[in-house]
């Protein structure tokens, strides 16, 4: 039901603009969402897989600063199958920088990281989208910074 879907994007702006302030913020609620999207890829008619693939994109980040890696993997795993089920390569540089940061923040995996960040280039060179590109260099850099800054 698409309704979900804004309430839980409504609610994952709260968290990025309340730093998790309870007044904005239910993790709770933001948990039985997130279960709910991650079940939803086989029930939603095609149109809708457009829409789920945003907002598991958009959880990825509030689900990584509250530390529920177990969320991240799923999270990576259905977006790239819906991908698959839509045709929507276009999404999957963003599905690889959200695999790196996976495995740099929670596995400490900077091999796999690092493989993932090239996969998210080589797939915006393929969509000739040199701007994101840029833009996934630039973040590339600032996680590898994090991670080697703290070794």
């Amino acid at each position: 039901n698409l309704s979900i879907y804004f309430f839980h994007r409504f609610n994952i702006v709260c968290i990025n603009h309340s730093d998790f302030e309870t007044t904005f913020f239910n993790e709770e609620l933001f948990d039985s969402l997130l279960d709910n999207m991650l079940k939803q890829m086989d029930c939603l008619p095609l149109e809708d897989l457009f829409v789920l693939n945003n907002v598991l994109i958009n959880s990825f980040e509030p689900a990584l600063k509250l530390k529920k890696y177990h969320y991240l993997e799923r999270i990576i795993e259905t977006g790239n199958a819906i991908i698959t089920k839509i045709q929507d390569f276009q999404k999957m540089p963003i599905f690889n920088l959200l695999e790196w940061k996976y495995y740099l923040f929670c596995l400490d995996n900077f091999e796999k990281a690092q493989n993932a960040f090239e996969n998210s280039i080589l797939f915006t060179r393929l969509i000739n989208d040199t701007y994101l590109e840029y833009k996934l260099k630039e973040e590339w850099e600032k996680d590898s910074n994090l991670i080697n800054n703290s070794i």
